[in-house]
């Protein structure tokens, strides 16, 4: 049980302060799942995150969450329940202290797992971030 997933990002070595994006191409096991696979390396602010199903569509309300070494989901759940066929863009934001909607800062690798997409379902998850 794991799927598979491959990266591609618009910048292999991305320069500081820079606008970046990866594309996570992503296809589900037999149970409808992708997880344990390869992970994405990002290291800064996440300004959006966008999925895409394909041609071959996921299941309605499939879920995605994108997770640090803690396990959180940088995501902060806003990737949940999404749409069998439109495209879909999130914005996460976070409370730091005082401050609020602050971006999400991320640095290190980030474990994107797919669920209840159904079987052999394949998508596209899209991070653009401004790197550190």
């Amino acid at each position: 049980m794991a799927g598979s997933i491959s990266y591609a990002y618009d910048d292999p070595k991305p320069q500081h302060g820079k606008n970046h994006k990866v594309t996570a191409t992503w296809t589900s096991d037999s149970s409808g799942d992708v997880n344990g696979v390869e992970k994405v390396d990002i290291r800064g602010t996440i300004q959006a995150i966008v999925t895409d199903p394909s041609a071959t569509a996921p299941s309605a309300n499939y879920d995605v969450v994108i997770n640090d070494d803690e396990g959180i989901d940088v995501a902060g759940g806003l990737l949940a329940n999404r749409h069998t066929s439109t495209t879909e863009r999130v914005v996460p934001f976070e409370t730091i202290g005082t401050l609020t909607d602050v971006n999400r800062y991320v640095h290190g690798p980030l474990d994107i797992v797919v669920s209840n997409a159904g079987a052999a379902k394949i998508g596209d998850v899209v991070i653009y971030w401004v790197s550190d």
